[in-house]
């Protein structure tokens, strides 16, 4: 057994709170003004021992003989009356009855009602303690306990009633709350050491917010490593602050329907969602438990985090007019983004990951755009079967991307697909695969990019820029540098830059492109090239003000048959010595000069023909 250990002392307290130092205290008649009419007091219970009146006190002590002292007396009720060293009244009580039926009320249920407060502020009005503590209501009022252990559904599910009710904010102090299935139909936020922690059955959800126009400071939810959603946002018109999801999974006994974030309501603002450890253990679909599924409509988000999840942000083709501000995805086991419908708007995506940072599917008429997508994983922009409208304004590739885009294995037919911007360095398999049925038109404005060659990491070059699936296509300025790291390339080897034959079907512009093939160093031409087929043979395709500058010796070796058909100036250092040259097609050298020629014409046709360089340049 303990016992509380208690000071025998009673200690007076000074108008500011502190301690009463050479205070006066005087006991006399109750009901009576003790100063006139005192009592006779004694230091010990068997009232041998008299305490002269006023009684003085030390550090608010009443001592005797420099140290703290009992005192007692034989009437059962008594006044009694405090001043402080200047005698000035610190208060006064003609019955001690009252101020104990006082005590015991203070320490009743509702003691705090009888307790004054007042803010302080100018203009600041009196209210009770009682008052002011009830503008929001705590858990713990109702017997939730937080220790990582107790089932608090009930005690929460009750305090989310009462603040309903009251129309107070809810709030959780520090603690880990054991609970599942909580319906919010109030506001509410934590300490931020709390949170709610997952207990209940497979495929079950912790928390919905089903209320409308509320507002939610900070939470967090732990999925306990079980199979779960954690937040549900059900409601319209409400106010997120910081969302915290961590470690729910989507194993063999999961579900379709595992999310750290769903949200289902309208008009909702949410500062930011940071996802955590949402893992697939076994479950059939890699993209399970997904981070943020949106099926609502004009939902605006500013920012998502992910750390170590699957797909962190799924749109429905339900969805609508969703607005996300920054999505970072670091540690991905799956997409960044994947659209899978309704008008979606992106500021920004930054991708860490092993999968595609970005997958279109959104049919017609939805429509994608993002600001900024920075790849900085292994994974491909894929699109499947997107009917709706893809624009992307700037989009970088890192050192380790397999490629910059592609048609998606599952890929029939897709919409259109424009992208103002394109940089970056990378080792890859490819430059692009736009070969799995179809895509509508191609639009690309602007292109600066390396790409390294290592036979150890790249496909086959045979296929290294296929674009035969576009039916259209828009090329601005590309300009492409191709480094073999290895030093391995020969003149056998091109790189192919394939594209449409029988799918063109809309008309088609080229700018300006530029292809070299270097060496390790990023300067000596390589031995390999670069072979562009099916480029401009096409009568619907058009160069406006544009060449196609492609050095005919080290760099591209052959062109169509048809390439004079659009004006299109082919640059080389040399005269063709392999491919097949129609009569009257010209190369203009790179670098001409004083006294040498400036270009060859081909005079007879064949692989390579016959060449005639044209007549030197005077001095």
């Amino acid at each position: 057994m303990s016992l509380q250990i208690a000071s025998p002392f009673q200690q007076f307290f000074d108008r500011d709170g502190s301690p009463l130092d050479n205070g006066f205290v005087y006991v006399g008649t109750v009901d009576l003004n003790p100063e006139t009419n005192p009592l006779t007091i004694y230091y010990d219970d068997a009232l041998t021992i008299p305490a002269a009146q006023p009684l003085r006190t030390s550090n608010g002590y009443i001592v005797r003989n420099g140290s703290p002292a009992r005192l007692y007396t034989s009437q059962e009720d008594f006044s009694l009356t405090v001043r402080d060293k200047r005698n000035i009244l610190v208060f006064t009580v003609a019955d001690t009855t009252s101020l104990s039926n006082l005590q015991t009320q203070l320490a009743s249920g509702s003691g705090s009602s009888l307790v004054g407060y007042n803010q302080g502020g100018a203009g600041a009005v009196d209210r009770t303690v009682q008052s002011r503590l009830r503008d929001y209501v705590s858990v713990r009022d109702f017997g939730a306990v937080g220790d990582g252990v107790t089932d608090d559904t009930a005690a929460i599910q009750a305090a989310i009633s009462v603040a309903n009710t009251s129309g107070a904010s809810l709030y959780f102090p520090f603690g880990t709350y054991m609970a599942n299935s909580l319906d919010f139909t109030v506001g509410f936020t934590m300490a931020p050491e709390a949170k709610l922690k997952f207990n209940g059955s497979t495929n079950g959800y912790l928390a919905d917010l089903t209320a409308n126009d509320k507002r939610v400071g900070y939470a967090s939810f732990d999925g306990a490593l079980s199979d779960c959603t954690l937040l549900k946002i059900s409601g319209d018109r409400n106010f997120v602050g910081s969302v915290y999801v961590a470690n729910s999974v989507a194993s063999a006994s999961g579900d379709s329907s595992l999310y750290g974030v769903s949200i289902t309501g309208d008009y909702n603002n949410i500062e930011t969602i940071s996802a955590y450890k949402l893992k697939n253990t076994g479950f059939s679909n890699e993209s399970f438990p997904q981070g943020v599924f949106i099926f609502g409509n004009s939902n605006n988000i500013q920012n998502i985090y992910g750390d170590y999840c699957q797909s962190l942000v799924v749109t429905s083709t339900a969805s609508d007019n969703t607005v996300i501000q920054n999505i970072i995805s670091r540690n991905s086991h799956d997409n960044g983004i994947y659209w899978l419908g309704g008008d979606l708007l992106v500021g920004r995506l930054d991708y860490f990951g092993s999968d595609e940072p970005l997958v279109c599917k959104g049919g017609s008429p939805s429509k994608f755009k993002i600001a900024s997508l920075n790849n900085y994983g292994t994974g491909i922009v894929g699109f499947d079967n997107a009917t709706g409208d893809i624009e992307i304004e700037n989009l970088y590739v890192s050192s380790i991307a397999s490629s910059i885009i592609r048609l998606r294995s599952g890929n029939t037919a897709c919409g259109q697909v424009k992208i103002r911007k394109i940089t970056g360095t990378f080792t890859g398999e490819t430059l692009w695969g736009l070969n799995t049925g179809t895509l509508d038109y191609l639009s690309i404005s602007e292109m600066d990019v390396t790409y390294n060659y290592d036979a150890a990491v790249s496909g086959p070059i045979t296929s290294w820029a296929n674009y035969t699936g576009c039916k259209g296509f828009n090329f601005g300025l590309l300009k492409i540098k191709i480094v073999d790291v290895n030093n391995v390339l020969t003149a056998s080897n091109y790189f192919s830059f394939l594209g449409p034959t029988t799918n063109l079907t809309y008309r088609s512009f080229v700018n300006r492109i530029n292809i070299t093939v270097v060496d390790a160093d990023g300067v000596t031409q390589s031995d390999g090239y670069v072979r562009a087929s099916n480029l401009f043979a096409d009568p619907l395709v058009h160069v406006e003000n544009g060449r196609v500058q492609v050095n005919i010796g080290p760099h591209l070796r052959e062109v169509s048959d048809d390439t004079l058909a659009n004006g299109i100036v082919i640059m080389g250092s040399s005269a063709p010595t392999i491919g097949t040259w129609r009569r009257g097609q010209v190369v203009w050298y790179s670098e001409p000069s004083a006294n040498n020629a400036p270009g060859a014409v081909c005079v007879t046709a064949g692989t390579p023909g016959t060449w005639k360089e044209m007549a030197d340049l005077a001095v």
